[in-house]
């Protein structure tokens, strides 16, 4: 239902962003190439190949999704590589082989959630032994002012404590490469009139303000 909705309203001018939460498994069986999984929904699951076929569907500029639930790295060969010219980005709290874990943040978070959605946020609440408030330092990395998809799931797997014990692995990848760079909740990150083409003319009433301006602007 929700995803009929989805299609109803994305254009080709949109960014779309799916989280994916609750309980995921793993589906037909494993290989070594193309672990198959399963999302449980409300009253029913998503296996893999369904949602491949869903998601290429909506027309978006682009596709941008984290994931949660355990057996979640199955989903990335569905997600990345795309078809056209649609960017893709994909990060997961685990691999499609293993659970993904609470840890500290047990019993009110997931934990590579939680410092996913804090790094994109600017902050954590409390959970489990974290008393929450400021993040264990800046996840804006190039220091451009946003924090784009490429830089939460970095610092979501620097940060998850069962991610740096081996436990589980958080799964990343873009399509094209490196355009995890270039998204973040807010859409397409532009960080200056270089972005731009063409040649902008500025009266006597208007000035550049910094956003960064190197200082030839």
């Amino acid at each position: 239902s929700g995803y009929n909705q989805l299609l109803s309203i994305v254009g080709s001018d949109d960014h779309v962003f799916m989280f994916t939460t609750d309980h995921g498994g793993s589906g037909k069986g494993l290989t070594d190439d193309a672990p198959e999984a399963i999302l449980n929904l409300w009253n029913s699951t998503w296996d893999d190949d369904t949602y491949d076929a869903l998601i290429d569907d909506i027309p978006s500029i682009s596709f941008n999704v984290a994931m949660e639930q355990c057996y979640s790295g199955g989903f990335l060969a569905e997600t990345v590589p795309t078809t056209g010219s649609q960017h893709r980005t994909f990060a997961s709290a685990a691999n499609g082989y293993e659970s993904s874990w609470a840890g500290t943040t047990m019993p009110d978070y997931d934990e590579w959630a939680y410092w996913w959605i804090g790094a994109m946020h600017g902050s954590v609440p409390p959970g489990g032994g974290y008393s929450g408030g400021a993040l264990p330092d800046d996840p804006d990395l190039n220091g451009d002012g946003f924090i784009s998809y490429g830089e939460a799931a970095n610092r979501a797997k620097a940060w998850d404590a069962y991610a740096q014990s081996g436990q589980e692995h958080p799964q990343y990848d873009d399509d094209p490469d490196s355009c995890g760079d270039d998204y973040y909740l807010g859409g397409r990150i532009y960080t200056g009139i270089a972005d731009e083409t063409g040649e902008a003319l500025l009266s006597s009433g208007l000035s550049c303000s910094a956003n960064p301006f190197t200082g030839a602007t």
